[in-house]
């Protein structure tokens, strides 16, 4: 009994509040999966790619151009989980406007499209709001040694709770379901946005920790930003980090593309996204006790290194899967499917370690009381990678064929493999 509450006790209970806030947070996530859920409906709603990318670069894209401003606002010490609640609101606003889309423009893709898309962008501005005082409240409460346990956590349960939730996208987005296309993927929108609200009632339960007030007014934007330019110039390692986040969206940006590759080019009905996401499930909710040891006791430099290196391993897979198509034919469908599932499977791994490492790493080389400035910074100077390689890679795939994008992926992740070794691990530095 003393044992348990060691570690449930009171002082715990912000750790276990975060925690339980991420594993809700992972189920809504598994049902709104922009990679995946949102690739499949608008590829069944447009049949384009470059729409796909175009939704697939809005919500990132937007999220990341609030934070520089936001982390400037509460460099004067206020409190941050405001911010997050505003945030929290926003989210919750567009989510149920985007259910209340699908309802009434039902029958006019193109309309559904035009709002559906901007609705991403709106979900994206209540991320961004909160992101930075979710990082920075998560800093302040949690010690370094207990993060990647933390997050960890966070994902493996929520994983392996979503599982489920995988087979049960399949069964909701298969031609044969009851509720035709596009009400079904209503039913998935509504559970994301009851996960969504779940889950950020436990976040905001947190009481948040005193925040040391600044003995001088905090400086106009423009002098704030030149103070950002300046610590990241002056530390070498930063700025080798912010370049190598630069060109990991590259090497990311095929798996984005795998739902519409499969659904248009392999000829997969909808129902392949429960697969992917049961298998992501797995593949992450397995990986995660790997990689948070790695994260405690290796660190987190590690932890980018061996992530980029297998994501490349599924992008070499990935781009072996046109000419296997053709080599096994028609006859050898359920042998290409469990292929592609693999091939996801193994994606979701890196990507699983990339998010914990890149999570952490950044919290790590940012010095004491600059983890808002550093997140502001390095989302921010992300974002027109994230803006603009979508549509490209949407554009290219469907002009140039798919391997073309597959070829890309492959020699970005080299370059932010290379890059990775020149960083160094923060917890070693005097």
């Amino acid at each position: 009994m003393q044992r348990l509450r060691a570690v449930f006790g009171e002082e715990h209970r912000p750790f276990w509040l975060i925690v339980l806030n991420g594993v809700l947070w992972r189920l809504s996530a598994e049902v709104f999966d922009g990679r995946r859920i949102v690739a499949a409906f608008l590829t069944q709603l447009l049949g384009k790619e470059w729409v796909v990318g175009v939704a697939l670069a809005i919500q990132p894209g937007v999220t990341s151009f609030p934070q520089l401003y936001e982390s400037y606002v509460v460099s004067d010490g206020r409190e941050r989980m405001p911010y997050y609640r505003v945030g929290a609101w926003i989210r919750r606003g567009a989510m149920a406007l985007m259910i209340l889309a699908v309802v009434v423009l039902a029958h006019h893709p193109v309309w559904l499209g035009a709002v559906f898309i901007p609705l991403l962008g709106l979900l994206g501005l209540g991320e961004g709001l909160g992101s930075v005082a979710f990082s920075d409240i998560v800093t302040r409460t949690v010690p370094a040694h207990r993060r990647g346990r933390m997050f960890g956590l966070r994902m493996a349960v929520g994983g392996l709770l979503a599982f489920g939730l995988g087979l049960t996208v399949r069964h909701i987005l298969s031609p044969s379901f009851v509720v035709p296309y596009p009400y079904n993927y209503t039913i998935l929108f509504a559970v994301c946005l009851v996960f969504l609200v779940l889950s950020q009632n436990c976040f905001m339960r947190i009481e948040e920790p005193p925040i040391r007030r600044r003995e001088r007014p905090a400086p106009d934007f423009v002098s704030f930003l030149r103070r950002a330019a300046a610590l990241i110039h002056g530390d070498r390692n930063a700025l080798n980090y912010l370049i190598y986040r630069s060109v990991t969206p590259a090497m990311t940006m095929p798996a984005a593309f795998l739902v519409p590759f499969a659904m248009r080019q392999l000829k997969f009905d909808a129902g392949v996204v429960g697969l992917f996401v049961s298998s992501a499930v797995i593949a992450s909710s397995v990986s995660n006790v790997w990689w948070a040891w790695i994260s405690d006791r290796r660190g987190n430099r590690m932890l980018l290194r061996l992530g980029v290196a297998t994501i490349l391993a599924a992008l070499g897979m990935l781009a072996l899967t046109p000419a296997l198509a053709e080599v096994w034919g028609p006859a050898a469908r359920g042998q290409l499917l469990l292929w592609v599932v693999v091939v996801n499977a193994l994606t979701e791994v890196g990507l699983t370690g990339l998010v914990i490492g890149q999570i952490n790493y950044n919290y790590e080389i940012a010095p004491p009381g600059e983890v808002p400035l550093y997140t502001g910074l390095i989302s921010t100077s992300t974002a027109p990678a994230l803006i603009v390689l979508p549509p490209l890679f949407g554009l290219a795939a469907e002009h140039y064929g798919y391997p073309t994008i597959f070829a890309a992926g492959l020699l970005a992740g080299i370059v932010a493999l290379l890059l990775s070794l020149r960083l160094h691990e923060p917890r070693h530095r005097d």
